[in-house]
């Protein structure tokens, strides 16, 4: 009879290296609903809120980054390039809001504001001197898109809302001449290692074939006493993204196939995933990378 061994495991992922990724935008524009029929200043992004003027522009930008926001995200910086703000006031306070329904720029009326969720933003000071000066800021967009990841929300880019009484700034879009004053969202991939998830293993080990895999992959493991087994998937952060049915039985062997997708039934991000495994009152986890 087969001797079960039951020990402690911290399991340790193998150590990512830090990636930094920097994506130009897809799609930019601001949208102004008071100044009907007037195009928009061409390689320009504005952003008022100041009713003596009639000024309520708002600026809208995607990266198209959907699948950077994984179980390996670390952190986000949106990097803007300011050549004009009010001479009288040299400063605009906005708050950047996740933008809730799909666009793009080509197909986008300008005097159409976008939905976004209004319960997630930052709200961030653009300070510095007034009038043509040009000023780069870099805003840290992490616990934003933490928060679209953790509430499993669709990202389709920011919006930059300018708060009340706030005059003039203005930024230049991806068609300015100069790349380096254009907009971009650096993301930075964390390190995984020693992510310590407390199992207990058998002597029967887990195989995922093939492991990477997109966007399906087989996860095969031993069962001879033909006992209750439970699977399900977990992403880096030990937050549960799967339960998987349909186990096929064959002999002392179970298999069952996970297609990539989550309780929602919408496609997961790439990186990594704890497949655990429950058979009776044991628990073995292996380690899946989805690759896309």
């Amino acid at each position: 009879m087969k001797k079960l061994l039951f020990i402690t495991l911290l399991l340790s992922v193998i150590i990512l290296n830090s990636e930094v990724i920097t994506i130009s935008p897809s799609s930019d524009l601001y949208t102004d609903l008071e100044h009907q029929g007037t195009p928009n200043a061409n390689g320009e992004l504005w952003v008022a809120n100041y009713v003596p003027a009639g000024q309520f522009q708002r600026i809208m930008i995607d990266f198209e980054a959907d699948d950077y926001f994984n179980s390996s995200f670390g952190s986000a910086i949106l990097h803007l390039t300011r050549f004009y703000s009010c001479p009288s006031s040299g400063s605009t306070v906005v708050r950047i809001y996740p933008i809730a329904e799909d666009w793009n720029e080509a197909n986008w009326n300008i005097h159409q504001h976008v939905a976004f969720h209004e319960n997630i933003y930052k709200e961030v000071l653009l300070s510095g001197p007034g009038g043509a000066n040009i000023e780069h800021f870099s805003i840290d967009m992490t616990n934003i898109l933490s928060q679209v990841m953790d509430n499993e929300l669709e990202f389709y880019g920011f919006v930059m809302i300018a708060n009340s009484n706030q005059k003039f700034s203005k930024f230049y879009s991806k068609e300015h001449n100069n790349v380096a004053n254009r907009p971009t969202l650096e993301i930075t991939s964390s390190p995984v290692s020693n992510e310590n998830v407390n199992t207990i293993i058998t002597s029967q080990e887990i195989t995922a074939f093939p492991n990477p895999f997109n966007p399906t992959t087989t996860i095969e493991f031993d069962n001879p006493l033909g006992e209750l087994v439970e699977v399900a998937i977990y992403n880096i952060r030990g937050r549960l993204v799967k339960t998987v049915s349909g186990i096929e039985v064959n002999g002392e062997k179970n298999r069952v196939m996970w297609n990539g997708l989550d309780d929602k039934n919408k496609k997961v991000s790439s990186g990594i995933y704890l497949c655990q495994v429950k058979i009776g009152n044991d628990l073995a986890t292996a380690k899946l990378v989805l690759q896309k």
